[in-house]
């Protein structure tokens, strides 16, 4: 069995996984008013990108979604013939609309898929599943690792990964902390957030910036920190809540919109980064996709574990 896994490129996860893994990424892109930035989950050009992107510029970014012949046009030319079965994880769907494209990718290919590889030679039957992770940021990483783990494992078909990943994917808990440094709480007045514009103007007056919870129903407002230390306030809250979790897998995902050394220097990191050792699991970093970066501003933190 050859199973192929596929994820956009707002899966946050370190390269070195998707690159042993060959975990295939179809990327998104971002426009500005100046460039158009193809999101490959290259973190060299993911920094440069947050380095050279004003504040300004990114807070009217448009992010350029997959559409549904993109994705057919990169399943025909290529994955249908390399892999027997596909897993394809999609994000939260309230979030993005990567899982409509996928959904209607697919259904167009099907008529076609035993015709193309038997033209190929390929006689294996040919399975795909999809899944929805009901999460985004770091907690669709946290899923797509969780996927991987279970495959070298198990060596499971996609009809066997499903349950037990629909299972893990309830128990992912992800929390977002949007750019903090020049917060614009216009950036939550626009969908997925749609914060009222009451709320955004009370998220100035009072100097705070909300922690956002990504859940099964969407992104919700899960807390209220003070602007002026809000980074620290973040890492002690993650502390408290992983204080009491006991972990379903041994990491705790984090993303971040920026250079990932300008977090690794922060006392409350390397706090927290001890705490998650003491518990038997592992902190592991990785860029943000500029994608997501452009929803909330550049310095984003995302972290999601299982518990």
């Amino acid at each position: 069995m050859n199973v192929g896994i596929v994820v956009d490129s707002t899966c946050d996860l370190p390269n070195s996984i998707v690159d042993r893994y060959q975990v295939h990424i179809l990327p998104l892109s971002v426009k500005t008013k100046s460039t158009h930035f193809i999101d490959g989950r290259h973190p060299e050009e993911s920094n440069q990108f947050y380095k050279s992107t004003p504040v300004s510029a990114l807070s009217r970014a448009e992010v350029v979604d997959l559409s549904k012949s993109n994705i057919v046009e990169q399943l025909k030319n290529d994955l249908i013939y390399q892999y027997d079965h596909l897993l394809i994880l999609a994000p939260h769907i309230k979030l993005s609309s990567t899982l409509t494209s996928l959904r209607a990718a697919v259904q167009e290919l099907q008529s076609d898929l035993e015709r193309l590889r038997k033209r190929a030679s390929i006689r294996n039957a040919f399975k795909v599943r999809i899944i929805e992770t009901q999460t985004s940021y770091a907690g669709y990483g946290l899923v797509l690792y969780e996927a991987l783990r279970l495959i070298s494992e198990k060596a499971r078909s996609v009809d066997q990964l499903k349950q037990p990943l629909d299972l893990f994917k309830g128990n992912v808990e992800t929390y977002v902390l949007p750019g903090h440094e020049n917060f614009n709480p216009n950036y939550l007045g626009q969908p997925p957030f749609n914060i009222s514009w009451f709320s955004q103007q009370k998220l100035k007056f009072t100097g705070t910036i909300p922690v956002l919870k990504v859940s099964d129903v969407g992104v919700q407002q899960h807390r209220l920190l003070k602007a002026s230390h809000a980074e620290s306030d973040f890492f002690e809250m993650l502390y408290d809540k992983i204080t009491r979790t006991t972990f379903k897998n041994h990491m705790v995902n984090l993303s971040y919109a920026g250079n990932l050394s300008q977090l690794r220097v922060l006392p409350t990191y390397n706090a927290l980064q001890e705490h998650i050792q003491s518990k038997g699991g592992k902190l592991v970093l990785s860029v943000m996709s500029p994608t997501a970066g452009a929803q909330l501003g550049a310095k984003t933190i995302s972290v999601a574990f299982a518990g």
